[in-house]
């Protein structure tokens, strides 16, 4: 049964964290051979660049499992996601070897 969520895109995040480094930096420098600085101003110019990087904002990746039984000791599955934004695709499928033991029945 194919089981669908959406999650935090990873190449996304990484790009906004990027962003945000260096908008830091830039604010940082902006503020540089001031004297006196509001400390209120700092602030809120500093929180409006964390806002932009919450992680929630970044819930764009579409990812797809599925578990199948192949045959009597092998499970199938196949795991897929593609992000609506940046266009990051996976495709990835594999199997398992199930082992089980003989369980004996009491009587």
């Amino acid at each position: 049964m194919p089981e669908d969520s959406w999650v935090t895109c990873p190449r996304c995040y990484e790009n906004a964290a990027e962003k945000l480094r260096a908008d830091k930096k830039t604010l940082i420098e902006s503020w540089e051979g001031e004297t006196e600085i509001e400390i209120e101003d700092f602030e809120a110019s500093y929180y409006k660049s964390q806002l932009e990087y919450d992680r929630s904002s970044f819930i764009t990746f579409r990812q797809n499992y599925k578990f199948y039984w192949a045959e009597n000791d092998l499970i199938k599955w196949v795991y897929s996601g593609g992000c609506s934004e940046c266009g990051l695709a996976l495709l990835e499928r594999g199997e398992i070897k199930v082992h089980f033991g003989k369980k004996e029945l009491k009587g």
